[in-house]
């Protein structure tokens, strides 16, 4: 990604806003306990239509959390690890033993992913790319849940209505169906999504990491 691209997403993710936002505290007891400081991020599966869902989504979860003060185990030798031993697929990968992948990566935690939605559908007066996905967190040592979360973005997040007419919606909508797929727009949608679910900061986000300056300043976990 050049950076007349980051900076693109960069201002879409402020523009936009968040949309996993929720008013009710997280319970962190468990996140704060586990005190991960690296994470392996999984190949996720993949609940829509479109084959290259997993990798659009994948290839951008290592950031926001990386930025967020972790150790993500990059995903070009996590992939690499996984071919090699005949796995392709987020489905099968998700699979392995808990153990296992900490035997292999060391790991702290392990973050399970799962794309419920990814792509553009041309509707009658317009053209819609949405990204939906949903992930945990778990412990690698003892299998325990520390997190889990939702998040989603669109491309038509805070447009304005325009007065072009019937037939002005209809050539627009086919021009922006043919943009977003030539484009690959849901790739950039994804983007977004993958730092409303991942970046930390948020009420119910992942917490900071040991390698960011706000470590110190995550909530205090929610009292029974």
């Amino acid at each position: 990604m050049n950076i007349i691209r980051r900076l693109g997403l960069l201002a879409m993710i402020v523009t936009l806003g968040a949309c996993a936002t929720h008013s009710e505290p997280y319970d962190y007891g468990a996140f704060k306990e586990s005190d991960p400081r690296s994470i392996l991020v999984l190949m996720p599966t993949n609940e829509s239509p479109e084959a290259q869902a997993e990798y659009g989504v994948w290839a951008q979860t290592h950031r926001p959390q990386a930025e967020s003060g972790y150790y993500v185990f990059p995903a070009a030798l996590v992939n690499a690890t996984f071919r090699s031993n005949g796995m392709t697929q987020g489905d099968d990968i998700q699979k392995i033993p808990l153990n296992k992948l900490r035997d292999i990566f060391g790991a702290d935690a392990v973050l399970y992913l799962n794309i419920e939605q990814y792509g553009t559908s041309y509707r009658l007066i317009e053209s819609v790319t949405k990204v939906k996905i949903s992930g945990r967190l778990l412990d690698a040592r003892t299998g325990r849940e520390l997190w889990r979360g939702t998040a989603n973005a669109s491309n038509q997040e805070n447009q304005q209505n325009q007065n072009q007419g019937i037939l002005g919606a209809l050539i627009s909508a086919a021009i922006n169906q043919i943009a977003d797929t030539v484009g690959d727009r849901s790739y950039d949608v994804a983007g977004i999504a993958d730092y409303r679910l991942l970046g930390a900061g948020g009420n119910r986000d992942m917490l900071y990491g040991p390698r960011s300056p706000h470590y110190w300043k995550n909530p205090q976990p929610v009292q029974p």
